[in-house]
């Protein structure tokens, strides 16, 4: 950031803080507390407006778009190091969690205003003018505004709703199995009376068309179904682990500590030993 822009935040800072400028105020209003207190808002701010003028320069701190190999975490944890050297009143520890802070304020109060002025347009006073239409209360509102394009992409993304199988299925199942024919478009796109029409005679091949389609329809619901049984079937079954099972995952637990060449002698010793004990006991002739 360079000099002329902090001096420039620091001056609107300090006009925001009427006490810390205009002698004219009781003295009561201004005392040593209230104007140390302000002082240290004003710390706080020049640091938070810095904080969000560098972050806004690393857009892999915050732009979900770019490509994950990018913003890995140790790329991050590097410029986070690096805004914190800006900084110099935050660790990159504590940069990281007041970006988060902010940019939560900032998601709120931007979903708060959305909100209004939904509601000004709804009311009509939308033709109000702007300098006396309700701003966001949020002070860095305009400072953070470069996340719009981020924040709304991933609004876009999340709101897409993919169905389930059983919603699939039944949207499947609600689907007509005859269509209709030209003369029906016809006289549907006239208005015609439809009501009276004598019923038609469906044909032998819209017939077996028809109970084709549902045969396979209830063929494929049950195979899922059994599908679906046998997965839980098997979750739900308990299966005791026996004392082979404990001595096995012991010594895979002692082997994964040795070298490659000391497993593999012990491997063999093991193999050998097994070996020679179903020979002895007549085990490798069934």
């Amino acid at each position: 950031m360079t000099e002329v822009l902090r001096n420039e935040m620091l001056i609107g800072e300090i006009q925001k803080r009427e006490p810390l400028w205009n002698f004219k105020i009781p003295v009561v209003e201004r005392g040593r507390n209230t104007v140390q207190k302000l002082w240290e808002e004003v710390v706080s701010a020049m640091n938070d407006e810095e904080l969000i003028s560098l972050v806004q320069q690393r857009p892999a701190l915050y732009d979900y778009r770019i490509p994950t190999q990018e913003r890995t975490k140790l790329k991050k944890k590097d410029l986070w190091q690096e805004v914190s050297n800006c900084v110099g009143a935050y660790s990159s520890a504590y940069a990281e969690k007041r970006w988060q802070y902010l940019r939560d304020c900032y998601t709120k109060a931007r979903r708060n205003f959305k909100e209004i002025q939904s509601i000004e347009k709804r009311s009509g006073a939308a033709s109000t003018p702007i300098n006396k239409r309700s701003k966001p209360s949020f002070r860095f509102y305009d400072a953070i505004s470069f996340l719009n394009d981020t924040l709304e992409y991933k609004e876009t993304c999340t709101s897409i709703r993919i169905p389930n199988r059983k919603e699939t299925n039944q949207e499947t199942n609600n689907v007509p199995i005859s269509s209709s024919s030209p003369s029906d478009s016809f006289c549907n796109d006239n208005n015609v009376d439809l009501e009276n029409r004598p019923p038609s005679t469906p044909s032998p091949v819209s017939e077996f068309s028809a109970a084709s389609s549902s045969s396979q329809r209830r063929r494929h619901s049950n195979n899922i179904n059994d599908l679906d049984r046998a997965f839980l079937n098997a979750l739900n079954t308990n299966i005791q682990p026996s004392p082979i099972d404990g001595f096995m995952l012991r010594l895979a637990e002692g082997m994964r500590r040795l070298l490659y060449k000391e497993r593999s002698k012990l491997e063999l010793e093991f193999l050998m030993k097994l070996h020679e004990t179903e020979e002895r006991l007549g085990l490798l002739n069934n």
